[in-house]
């Protein structure tokens, strides 16, 4: 049997060759990998490990550069080095490599050489498969980017939209983070979540495992830790505006292209359609924009989700000019 103690042990390396193979065993069952995940959580908020301030480190270094005085260099024993046909080819393969390297950086931005980019288009829903055998859906209107040379190593994506990401179990591998402009970070102990991360703000939705949630308000860094069902929401200013819990069941419909209300009022449409299909919504009528939605919608394109709409509430969704006015028949 595994307990807490014997896996706090582990973490701390100490565990011998029959508890490690206890553990391995332990961890082919999920629910067991979930409790996993939570101790080890609740072992790092313990026994916090050391993080180097590197960038304050990296500007001492460099001021130290600047303000030293300058050193001469003193050849007490002369030599007379003859050059050989090997430092030639040495020579000139360092100077091909430099060539190759220019025409490269010369031909693609910089970015595009060590980074990888998905993105989708307006109603445009994309499933991607990472490096790491990691998964997610893309939603409309969405970048995902990795660094090609260290994703291996440090397993990080940098996310600006929506996605939901299903990730790969890996003992030994480090640690899944997703980052955002927003200064939020997503460090996952578990498998299946979604975020959301936008100009407007930030939401979260666990639906297995564990995560936490880092985030910086004002000058304040922030931690929150997630549970399977638990949902999290900040605004644009990363100030807390809602926790609650969710029907992991919701998840799954996004991947189909469906949209799922629950007593929304038809205002949030204003936000939802040009987020996802990139044309504005304009209901004339104050009282139009307090009614409410329940209810699962297919949205495999903008005119599908708009006729679903219309079906439903009795009123008239119309485009005119780039726009869709929300109006009584």
């Amino acid at each position: 049997m595994v307990t807490k103690s014997i896996l706090f042990e582990y973490f701390t390396g100490n565990s011998s060759v029959l508890q490690k193979r206890m553990i391995e065993n332990w961890l082919e069952n999920e629910k067991n990998r979930n409790l996993y995940y939570e101790w080890l959580a609740e072992w790092e908020s313990e026994f916090p490990q050391y993080v180097p301030d590197v960038e304050n480190k990296l500007d001492e270094y460099l001021s130290k550069i600047q303000n030293d005085k300058k050193f001469k260099l003193i050849v007490t024993n002369k030599k007379e080095v003859k050059p050989s046909y090997r430092n030639y080819r040495i020579l000139a393969y360092a100077a091909s490599i430099v060539i190759i390297i220019s025409l490269l950086v010369s031909i693609l931005p910089i970015n595009d050489i060590f980074n990888k980019q998905i993105s989708t288009d307006y109603g445009e829903i994309k499933q991607v498969r990472l490096p790491d055998g990691s998964e997610l859906t893309l939603y409309s209107n969405s970048k995902l980017t990795w660094n090609r040379l260290n994703f291996e190593n440090q397993r990080v994506v940098y996310l600006d939209g929506e996605a939901n990401f299903d990730i790969k179990y890996n003992q030994e591998a480090s640690k899944f983070k997703v980052k955002t402009k927003n200064e939020v970070t997503i460090i996952v102990y578990g498998t299946e979540f979604r975020f959301f991360t936008r100009e407007r703000g930030s939401k979260v939705e666990l639906n297995k495992g564990v995560i936490k949630l880092h985030y910086k308000e004002g000058k304040s860094k922030k931690t929150i830790a997630l549970n399977p069902g638990e949902s999290i929401s900040l605004n644009k200013e990363n100030r807390l505006t809602e926790r609650s819990t969710f029907n992991p069941s919701r998840n799954i419909e996004l991947k189909k292209h469906r949209f799922t209300f629950d007593n929304t009022p038809l205002s949030e449409l204003k936000i939802l359609i040009p987020e996802n299909f990139g044309l504005g919504i304009v209901i004339p009528d104050k009282e139009i924009e307090k009614l409410t939605l329940t209810g699962t919608y297919t949205g495999n394109s903008l005119n599908e989700l708009i006729n679903s709409l219309s079906a439903v509430t009795g009123l008239n969704f119309y485009k005119y000019h780039g726009r869709i006015y929300i109006v009584p028949y």
